[in-house]
């Protein structure tokens, strides 16, 4: 677990409420709600993530949900823990809860991730969040510390150069260890615009693999203008279950390089991924390669993207058999005859981006995918809730998945948090790829299911 970073420490964050002075995240149990509040500075904490510190202040767990109208003002220096629901705490008074340390703002850091902990240690392990025995939690991040490293691969008879970001399930000696800052996946001489970033992110740069591969290849494409690393909060989820994936730059569409025309994109990117997906797969057989053994070629691949990026998933897993699984996001895009990949498309009901006939191109995609097929239709969220547009602190997405902004009837919206859209990918991706790359039935329990059902309206049709 990184620094400041609570994911996996407990499931399904479903609200988090910033007031001025104090700060209260909802999490729902299987039977009552976790509050936490803090009344010096904001302690602020955004789906599992700790956003800032504090001086001191309560937990509080168990009981119905609190009113949503105002911030509780009352101050304790005190970590009050009450037992919840069976189904979470099944040994109820076994766990010793240390005491806080008044006027501590380390202490409160470490009294919540160890506080959270005790939770899911007080069950008895033989049921995950989601209701899985037997399979981890795609909701939680996996077993595996995760590593991230880069390449520079060229495709000579077409004359591109993709600089490759590769995220993969590292050795356990990489677990703690401090994750590679957003100024790494920058040009040294652009690493300023992250100055503002507050992408939370877990990769180490460089680690070694972990001793159990090989592992199964995922390719993310990202969105046009977008870039190769976008979705890091999704790429290291999926590392973390046990995958490595590899996201190129699409030369000529990215956020430093627009040159490429459409017309040549809707050809050259999709192009891309495959050569990747020839590339990994040669590496991994190729002695003393840096990748020898990384990719598990007894099992199918799988493609997922944003945007333009879902576009070229669609249109790779078109081209080629070898794609068992896709994951689009805000966008249709072909299906050719040959098809054959289990897909789960995503939108966002106020993707000004796209717009409603957009919409209808992603819901035209799904109603032509043989199937399995699936759709989440995500409302109130926008084009860039997909990505990590709104933690850059560059204004990318503003009016479109990050903030305020207007739905299409013309009536005024706040965007749901990108954080709370990034659970529902992260849960849909592992799920996705866990039953139909790893083979994972426990996982059809989970495709089956409307994952946050307040902005979620999901479509399944596994026996297609």
């Amino acid at each position: 677990m990184g620094y400041g970073d609570t994911r996996g420490v407990h499931p399904h964050v479903v609200a988090t409420t910033v007031f001025e002075s104090s700060v209260r995240l909802l999490r729902r149990l299987d039977a009552g709600w976790v509050e936490i509040e803090e009344g010096v500075d904001t302690f602020a904490v955004e789906n599992g993530r700790i956003r800032s510190q504090t001086s001191h202040g309560r937990i509080t767990f168990n009981g119905p949900p609190p009113d949503q109208g105002g911030a509780h003002r009352s101050r304790s220096p005190e970590l009050v823990l009450d037992p919840v629901a069976e189904a979470v705490a099944r040994r109820r008074g076994e766990c010793d809860v240390p005491p806080m340390r008044h006027g501590s703002r380390l202490a409160l850091r470490f009294l919540l991730v160890s506080a959270l902990l005790w939770i899911s240690a007080c069950g008895d392990g033989s049921t995950t969040a989601a209701g899985i025995s037997g399979a981890p939690d795609p909701a939680l991040p996996g077993p595996y510390p995760v590593g991230v490293t880069r390449i520079e691969l060229r495709d000579e008879v077409r004359d591109r150069t993709l600089l490759t970001e590769v995220w993969y399930p590292a050795d356990e000696s990489a677990r703690g260890a401090a994750p590679a800052p957003a100024t790494s996946y920058l040009p040294p001489e652009l690493a300023f615009l992250a100055d503002d970033a507050t992408i939370p992110l877990v990769a180490v740069r460089d680690v070694p693999l972990a001793a159990d591969g090989p592992y199964p290849l995922i390719a993310f494409s990202h969105g046009s203008g977008g870039i190769r690393f976008q979705n890091s909060f999704q790429c290291e989820h999926l590392a973390s279950h046990g995958y490595v994936v590899v996201a190129p730059d699409h030369q000529g569409n990215t956020f430093f390089d627009g040159s490429g025309s459409t017309a040549e994109l809707q050809e050259a990117r999709p192009l891309d991924v495959l050569h990747l997906l020839d590339e990994f797969s040669r590496f991994t057989e190729e002695s003393g390669h840096r990748f020898e053994g990384w990719v598990d070629l007894d099992r199918g691949f799988g493609v997922t993207g944003h945007s333009f990026g879902a576009f070229t998933s669609l249109a790779v897993a078109s081209q080629d058999s070898r794609i068992v699984a896709a994951l689009p996001m805000a966008l249709g895009g072909p299906v050719s005859d040959t098809y054959s990949a289990a897909t789960l498309l995503m939108l966002a009901t106020v993707d000004v981006t796209i717009g409603p006939a957009g919409n209808d191109g992603v819901r035209a995609a799904f109603d032509a995918v043989p199937g399995p097929r699936f759709l989440a239709e995500l409302v109130d969220a926008g084009h860039y809730s997909f990505s990590f547009a709104c933690q850059t602190g560059l204004g990318i997405g503003d009016g479109d998945g990050c903030g305020t902004g207007t739905r299409f009837d013309g009536s005024p919206v706040t965007f749901i948090s990108d954080l709370r859209v990034w659970d529902i990918v992260n849960t849909y991706s592992a799920a996705l790829f866990g039953r139909y790359v790893k083979g994972i039935s426990e996982y059809d329990e989970v495709l089956a299911t409307t994952i946050d059902p307040e902005v979620n309206r999901y479509a399944a049709d596994p026996d297609r």
